[in-house]
């Protein structure tokens, strides 16, 4: 990325797709796995532990939570702060964290389920964040992200990302790197931030996930969507096939390392 002289400049150059993962089909699919993860706590999770360190969280604050998917982060806040309101494109991932909630007795947080660039909200946050979702891609989404910020804005990027099985899948079928700005989004963010006059504090820290899917839905998901939206018949049957080879008992097991990245700063 070279350096940007003004916010125009970087406003004509950020305008990213986030590849298959933009796809609202890849997170309906993936909300009952995400329902039945644990909350994070602050004691584990570096992403809660610097939005506490910053001191961010206040028992007055209202956050907003662009794509809060099940809910996750939502409700571990929740008992740190006034309200919480999510949102997220999925409807299953919304109805996958109204019922957390529930289930958890969370009564201060408020799940909406649409688009964040076509949603509208009454009043500023005094939090607002953005954790692993496509949702923040592009200068147009960023700036809104601040507008609605009273104090702290915070982002956390799965960077430098390896997903071993999508990977070979797109190997295979002889497609390009689908996602080419997941990296730079962090790094288009940072410089945002740095052109309004911010300092950001950024952390990174080093993380292995293994996911699974069952064998039908793996190859849904990776055919349709996630190697590439526009497969020929004859590439989507060489993914499939893949799948099919190293299915174990008729789950397909993906492997993924990453460094995620994570800045904050003052509004």
């Amino acid at each position: 990325m070279s350096f940007f002289d003004s916010l125009e400049e970087l406003q004509e150059r950020w305008s990213g797709s986030a590849g298959g993962f933009s796809h609202v089909e890849v997170w309906d699919e993936a909300a009952a796995g995400y329902a039945e993860k644990p909350l994070p706590t602050f004691e584990d999770d570096p992403f809660l532990a610097m939005m506490q360190a910053e001191g961010a969280l206040t028992p007055d604050a209202r956050v907003l939570d662009i794509g809060c998917g099940a809910g996750l982060y939502s409700i571990a806040l929740a008992p740190h702060v006034a309200e919480v309101v999510g949102c997220d494109f999925s409807e299953k991932m919304i109805e996958a964290a109204r019922n957390r909630a529930t289930a958890e007795g969370c009564t201060n947080a408020q799940f909406i389920c649409g688009n964040f660039a076509d949603l509208t909200f009454n009043e500023p946050f005094d939090v607002v964040f953005a954790h692993f979702t496509p949702a923040i891609n592009s200068a147009t989404e960023f700036q809104k992200m601040v507008s609605l910020a009273r104090s702290w804005c915070f982002m956390a990027c799965p960077t430098r990302r390896r997903d071993f099985v999508l990977e070979e899948a797109r190997r295979l079928a002889s497609v390009e790197h689908g996602d080419p700005d997941r990296d730079r989004n962090f790094l288009y963010g940072f410089a945002y931030a740095w052109l309004l006059g911010k300092t950001p504090t950024v952390m990174h820290y080093d993380d292995v996930w293994l996911d699974q899917r069952t064998l039908e839905d793996a190859q849904t998901v990776y055919a349709n969507h996630l190697v590439a939206p526009d497969l020929s018949p004859e590439q989507k049957a060489i993914v499939q096939d893949y799948l099919a080879q190293i299915a174990e008992e008729g789950t397909v097991y993906e492997r993924i390392e990453t460094t995620i990245a994570m800045l904050g700063f003052r509004v």
